[in-house]
């Protein structure tokens, strides 16, 4: 830091470049009381100034000061709100405050749904999102991703039938958009429809699956029951299983209570991480949950 003081010092005429620079080092090395002096004195400042000050706000959760200091701002940008609405989040507010009609950018009414969903509100989360002038993938998949999170599989359904018939080409569906669906398909145990989901994605979209994809499919299969299926498609993955897809087979077992199996998959689960405690929790449940079916 006193190199920082230093250097900057020997500027001869020193402007909002320099004095944010100075201000970032204050910030970064947790200086709270120097930061806001120095801020306070500058003689200029502009919107990279005012948002590092309110990211150092937010880093130490000083809500008031980061809101303070929010308000006083002559203008605001995508950064700006981002970090505003960072620090409501990390303080578990619901941003009332704010006026959605002065937003014009999809990363901060994306960031601002994710707000409502962590807390919730569901309601404010749709209604933001209908709203909005602007929406991009992010958007739709925040809010399906919500839905599957609070384990509303009909609305996250609907929400991906509409994603098609939308003319913008950022909003075609990804990886993350199939994930989300078939996340919420496993939790109903819809096989033939996470087998309809997966082929649409890979041959109707083009998208390439990958190891979410093929965890959520080994979940469907073990709700199924259809435990071989779901062994065999570990084994056959285009890439060697790690221990997220052995993992994902062990709660397959766990579900239906195959010993033999679970026993067989925690060891390969064991071989990446001796020390996975879950794996060996999971197992104990197989056994447990096993023996109470045997019991007359």
């Amino acid at each position: 830091m006193r190199e920082a003081k230093a250097a900057f010092e020997s500027i001869k005429e020193p402007n909002v470049f320099s004095t944010t620079i100075l201000l970032t080092a204050y910030a970064q090395n947790g200086h709270i009381v120097s930061a806001k002096s120095f801020f306070d004195q500058m003689s200029e400042r502009n919107i990279y100034s005012w948002t590092t000050l309110i990211t150092f706000f937010e880093s130490y959760k000083d809500l008031e000061s980061a809101l303070d200091t929010f308000t006083r701002m002559p203008a605001w940008n995508s950064a700006t709100w981002n970090s505003i609405v960072s620090a409501h989040t990390q303080a578990g507010h619901m941003l009332d405050f704010m006026d959605f009609e002065k937003f014009n950018s999809e990363i901060t009414c994306n960031a601002l749904i994710w707000v409502f969903l962590q807390n919730g509100n569901l309601d404010k989360a749709r209604d933001l999102f209908e709203s909005a002038s602007h929406r991009d993938i992010v958007s739709w998949n925040t809010l399906l991703q919500g839905y599957v999170d609070w384990e509303l599989v009909e609305e996250a359904a609907n929400l991906f039938e509409r994603m098609p018939a939308h003319n913008a080409v950022s909003c075609t569906p990804n990886q993350t958009t199939f994930a989300s669906v078939l996340a919420g398909i496993s939790y109903v145990g819809g096989l033939e429809d996470a087998r309809s989901c997966f082929g649409s994605m890979v041959w109707d979209h083009g998208i390439p699956a990958s190891a979410m994809h093929f965890c959520c499919v080994v979940d469907v299969l073990g709700r199924a029951g259809q435990i071989k299926d779901a062994m065999d498609l570990v084994e056959s993955l285009p890439y060697n299983p790690m221990e997220v897809e052995w993992t994902a087979l062990l709660g397959a077992s766990k579900t239906q209570g195959d010993i033999r199996t679970g026993a067989l998959v925690a060891s390969r689960v064991t071989e990446f991480d001796s020390h996975n405690s879950a794996a060996y929790s999971l197992l104990s449940n197989v056994c447990s949950f096993a023996s109470e079916i045997e019991v007359p």
